[in-house]
Parts: C-alpha cells; structure tokens; sequence
C-alpha cells in the first residue's frame, strides 16, 4: 500500500511539474504580450500628447468662431431694427405726402404738368447756358488773340515810326477798346460772368499780351510772322483741351499746351465767368504775365540794347 502511494504520489508530481512548466510557459508569453502592450500603450500617450495642442486649438477656434458668429447675429439684428425704423418713417413720410397731395386737381393743366414738366423750350434753354458758359471763354479768348494780329496787321505798315502815342494806341487804347467790345458781345448774348469788374480787367491783360505776342512775331519774322500768328491762334484753340480732350493729346502735345498763351486766358475767364478758385484767376493772369514779358524782351530788348550802343559811341566821340 506504501508503494502505491509513493507511486501515485510520483505520478501527481510529475503532472504537476508538467503542469509548472506549461504555467511558466504561459507566464512567459504573457509577460511578452504585456511588455508589447505596455510599448503600444507608451506610443499611444505619446501621440495623445503630441495632438492635445491641435486639440486645444481646435476648441479655441471653435471658441472664437462662436463668439464671431454671435456678434455678426447683434450686428443683424440692429441692421433689421435699423430697416424697420426706416420703413416706418418712409410708411409715415409717404403718408404725410399724400395728405399734402389730396385732393389733386384732375384739370388738363395738372395732368399735362405731370406728363411734362418741363418744356423743350427751358431744356433747350439750360443746354444753351450750359454751351456758352463751356465754349464761352475759350471763343472770348480766340478772339483777343485774333484782334491783336488784326491790329498788328494794322501797325505793320507803319511799324519804322513808332512813337509814345502809338505805343499807347497799341497796349492801352486798343486793348481797352477790345474789353469793352467782348464785354458788351457778351452782354448781348446773356453769356453768365460771374465777375464783372475780373473779366473786364483780365479782357484788358489778355488782349495787352496778345498784342506783344503777335508783335514780337512780326519783329521776328516780318511779314511771314503776321501769317504764323494765324496758325499759332489754330494750334492754341485745338490744344486748350477742350474741342479735343487732354485725354486724347500725347505727351509731346501735353508740353507744347503749357508754353500756348491762348490757355491760360481760357482758364482765367473760365474762373472769373463761373465763378471758380480765384486759384485759377491768379494762376492765369501769373502765366499770362510770364508770356508778355518774354515777348517784350523779344521785341524791345534788341532795340535798347542797340540804343545804349549808339548812344555810347555818340558819347564817346563827344
């Protein structure tokens, strides 16, 4: 019976030994799962974290998205009380309209008032003021120029004698004479001039300039220069900018326009005749200036300087 029980007993010892050594097998691989799930569980935390500042971000874009979109709906919100009121006012002004209306006479003359307000004949009225107040200074200005080479024309002939009272016809008399004669054309023809007493003076300074502009063309150029003057009196027309626009001139043609007399009498008749800057009036009369100046440098420098050489040789032979 010993036997047996030691048997037995040998037997149970060895079953669990197998048994011990499939546990620690067992054991083993699942101390290899648990160090491979600890690796996987070490990634996981570390990607968590590397994502919690996108994730952080994302709540406070989302933040301010919400924060935008609950301004933008007060904003809407007054933009409907704002168009509310206004209707309102619009309902109540409407109103107060057609109260002022009734009772509306339906007699042919009411009717035909608001069929046609206005006639042609004070259209056609308005579009001829607005034609003589464009075109107006820029004809005001062509004719002075055109007047002092019909005078110089006039003094051509008998230019070799001149006197202190031709100088006086030709820069004071004639000049005047001109201002008062534009003066009353446009008087006539109910030109609008805002300023009477600028345009009768700047007539008198543009129609002196233009008399020594076309003189020292004729001092230059003799008899050819009176026929030049006619062609520069076209050029300047065209250049003013307003029968072709400046928009259509090149750059070449833009230069030549600022040295032409012609248009800076057209933009100061242009101010003093509808009342623009006095800027304008200053800036022209400063251009006009300029241009006389320099053609009675032209015309009357060579002859003083002759002069002083004669009467310095006459000196000095005394």
């Amino acid at each position: 019976m010993g036997i047996q029980a030691v048997k037995s007993g040998g037997e149970q010892l060895y079953i669990g030994s197998e048994r011990l050594t499939s546990g620690a097998n067992q054991l083993n691989v699942g101390a290899t799962q648990l160090n491979t799930g600890a690796g996987q569980l070490a990634a996981g935390i570390n990607q968590l974290g590397t994502q919690v500042p996108t994730l952080m971000a994302g709540i406070q874009a989302a933040t301010t998205g919400t924060n935008q979109l609950a301004t933008g709906d007060d904003t809407f919100n007054a933009g409907l009380s704002t168009a509310n009121a206004g209707v309102t006012k619009l309902n109540k002004a409407l109103q107060a309209g057609v109260s002022e209306l009734q009772p509306i006479s339906l007699k042919a003359q009411t009717i035909h008032h608001f069929v046609a307000p206005v006639s042609a004949d004070a259209q056609n009225a308005a579009k001829g003021t607005d034609y003589k107040s464009i075109f107006g200074p820029l004809l005001i200005s062509f004719a002075l120029f055109v007047g002092a080479i019909i005078m110089q024309m006039n003094e051509h002939r008998r230019r070799e004698n001149v006197s202190v009272n031709t100088m006086l016809r030709m820069f004071i008399g004639l000049p005047a004479l001109q201002a008062v004669l534009v003066a009353g054309i446009v008087a006539i023809f109910s030109v609008h001039v805002a300023n009477w007493v600028g345009f009768v003076g700047l007539s008198i300074s543009t129609a002196i300039v233009f008399a020594l502009v076309a003189l020292a063309l004729d001092t230059l150029f003799g008899t050819f220069g009176l026929l030049l003057s006619f062609v520069v009196a076209i050029v300047q027309i065209v250049l003013t900018g307003q029968l072709v626009p400046n928009e259509m001139l090149n750059t070449m043609l833009l230069a030549v326009q600022k040295v032409l007399p012609m248009m800076y009498a057209n933009e100061g008749f242009a101010a003093v005749m509808n009342q623009t800057d006095t800027v304008a009036v200053g800036t022209a009369l400063l251009g006009l200036v300029g241009f006389g100046i320099i053609a009675a440098l032209v015309t009357f420098g060579p002859k003083l300087v002759l002069s002083n050489k004669i009467n310095t040789v006459a000196t000095n032979s005394n």
